[in-house]
């Protein structure tokens, strides 16, 4: 996998409706003892070289008195995709713990080294609910623990099936998600339904009519993906507003585990930001 995330570029107006962040000084139990396991929400977490993740059946460690921890990502996420988040800090990060409200566990994400920047990526489950999600998160911080920093994400709710791509970008632009079937019919913006059966059912910042939702989604429903091999294809179709956008692309097959592919836009749209084959793969 390739992973080249930078500090999320989401104008501040973006990222106060993305994130409600607050710090708490101790007396908050991180996450519930029982309930769902938070596996079934978040199915993986991921990074570059080095970092791993797990899932602990246990709460998190209650907060502490290390420096704040501060999350940036995008304002909505979708059930099926995936969501590129920055945390950052002004102490060495060697931990982060990731829980959920409503879900027992926490998702421990183990660090290489001690920094003040690490880029992740969250992997949902296909079920995720609708509404809002709340994250919980907290840190290891110079061997102390953080205050928590709550997220709130506005979920999205589309289409899954045996198929399903998605691509999820920080900053105000238009990212265009293309797939190929093994019918080499290509769904996107201008033929949202395939003659192989897949459709795009969710087109985000469409022409820089900017949604907030960064977000958009293709699927063959259950029992109607064609067998064979898919191509995925990212497109720059304008920066809008944007310097920089950073995009995930996830793959969900039925049967296989996620697949991810992540890579970044800088300046404008045109030649310099040509289309990018993200992922290839075989149902």
């Amino acid at each position: 996998m390739r992973f080249s995330l930078r500090r999320a570029s989401i104008r501040a107006s973006a990222l106060g409706a993305a994130l409600t962040q607050i710090a708490c000084a101790g007396g908050v139990p991180f996450a519930p003892a029982v309930g769902p396991p938070v596996a079934v929400l978040i199915r993986q977490v991921s990074g570059p070289a080095g970092v791993t993740a797990v899932v602990d059946t246990i709460p998190a460690p209650l907060p502490g008195t290390a420096p704040a921890l501060t999350v940036a990502g995008i304002p909505a996420v979708i059930n099926g995709g995936s969501s590129p988040v920055t945390v950052s800090s002004t102490g060495p990060i060697t931990r982060v713990f990731l829980a959920v409200n409503g879900y027992s566990g926490h998702w421990r994400v183990t660090l290489p080294a001690g920094v003040t920047t690490q880029d992740l990526v969250l992997t949902m489950a296909d079920t995720l609910p609708g509404s809002t999600t709340r994250f919980i998160w907290s840190a290891e911080i110079g061997g102390q623990i953080s205050p928590v920093t709550l997220q709130n994400i506005r979920t999205v709710r589309v289409g899954t099936g045996d198929v399903q791509v998605s691509v999820a970008w920080t900053g105000a632009s238009d990212v265009d998600l293309w797939a190929v079937s093994p019918a080499n019919d290509t769904i996107f913006f201008a033929n949202k339904t395939g003659t192989s059966g897949g459709r795009l059912d969710l087109d985000s910042n469409p022409g820089c009519s900017l949604d907030n939702t960064n977000n958009e989604n293709i699927v063959w429903a259950r029992g109607a993906a064609p067998r064979g091999q898919y191509r995925v294809i990212v497109k720059y179709f304008s920066a809008c507003t944007a310097t920089r956008s950073d995009y995930v692309v996830t793959a969900q097959v039925r049967g296989q585990s996620p697949r991810i592919y992540s890579g970044s836009f800088v300046g404008a749209a045109g030649s310099a930001n040509p289309p990018v084959n993200a992922l290839t793969f075989t149902y």
